[in-house]
């Protein structure tokens, strides 16, 4: 079955157990505001209660879910004062139907042995009236049996209203206290079922949601590398496609110029080709793995080169992704 249906079969029949024993225990603080003059007062207050009963064994999992032990113990008491204030108060609220029914059955046996006895009042007047007969004494006879139609007719009364009494053996006049006793225990054991129910439900649906996330995340994460390594590779091949232009449209400029540029470039324009050739050389070298990414593994290898040529070399391959931070320096990605 579905969650949902079952959360909404849950928030239905929560709501009907609140309903049904919020009447009860108004129902009873009503009688007792009766009794002190303020009944609507007293039927307020124990709506509230009864309200608030409902509610607490919500605070009380969701205290206890947030790992507030003190707190969700204090709730719990309190929300099992309620229940039970609630309790006596439907079964207070029940008795009195059982009782109502139990001097209704008292009423039904008595009315019946009133009836019992005009029968047989109506049945010994017969036998008189008869006795007479037979001993000629007519006038006698007839004045007997005309108290006979006064029993029925009370008898045809007392019937009517014996009809309007349940018997005497019926089950609640045997088991009401009982009955009382169970309806309300289950009443306050409902409350709790029906949230713990949607709680467990809505922790259930978080359980799911996390889930799903992290295996979406999972998913992204495993989709992640294939393309960062599609665009570190299209990177790189546009990095080295520009660079093999410049060096093709370089070569020609400083083949034979830079062999011994490195210690005299004094000419500005042969220093800015001799810089381009010595940033492509450290470049190609750090990339083929010959050279460390460090100031010192390049001027181990690249003697009298300036360090902002290394560094900017350094810098560039860092930011196309070829290098890492490590520590104070760099390390290949």
């Amino acid at each position: 079955m579905n969650n949902n249906i079952i959360k909404l079969i849950c928030i239905v029949l929560s709501v009907a157990t609140a309903c049904l024993s919020a009447t009860l225990t108004t129902k009873f603080m009503f009688s007792i505001g009766t009794d002190m003059g303020s009944p609507l007062l007293m039927a307020a207050l124990g709506l509230l209660l009864d309200l608030a009963k409902c509610a607490t064994p919500l605070f009380v999992l969701f205290l206890w879910s947030q790992k507030m032990r003190l707190t969700s113990i204090f709730a719990l008491v309190l929300s099992m004062t309620l229940s039970a204030v609630s309790f006596s108060a439907s079964v207070a609220a029940l008795e009195s139907g059982v009782v109502a029914n139990a001097q209704n059955s008292v009423s039904y046996q008595r009315i019946e042995s009133q009836i019992t006895d005009y029968r047989d009042q109506v049945i010994e007047l017969r036998q008189l009236a008869t006795q007479q007969q037979a001993a000629k004494q007519i006038t006698k006879s007839q004045k007997t049996l005309s108290q006979i139609p006064t029993l029925l007719s009370r008898i045809d009364e007392l019937s009517n209203q014996q009809a309007t009494f349940s018997g005497g053996e019926s089950v609640v006049s045997k088991y009401g206290m009982m009955i009382s006793y169970v309806t309300a225990l289950a009443l306050e054991l409902l409350s709790w079922l029906f949230v713990c129910v949607s709680f467990a439900l809505n922790k259930v649906k978080h359980s799911c949601s996390q889930s799903s996330t992290v295996v979406h995340s999972q998913q992204n994460m495993s989709v992640q590398p294939t393309d960062l390594t599609n665009e570190h590779s299209q990177t790189q091949t546009q990095s080295f496609t520009l660079d093999t232009q410049l060096s093709a449209v370089n070569d020609g400029c400083f083949a034979n110029e830079c062999d011994q540029c490195v210690f005299d470039c004094s000419n500005e324009p042969l220093k800015y080709k001799c810089d381009s050739q010595l940033y492509f050389d450290i470049r190609d070298a750090i990339l083929a793995k010959d050279v460390k990414p460090s100031f010192r593994g390049v001027t181990q290898q690249f003697k009298g080169v300036s360090r902002g040529l290394i560094a900017n070399v350094l810098t560039d391959l860092h930011e196309t992704g070829f290098l890492k931070n490590y520590r104070n320096g760099y390390a290949f990605a």
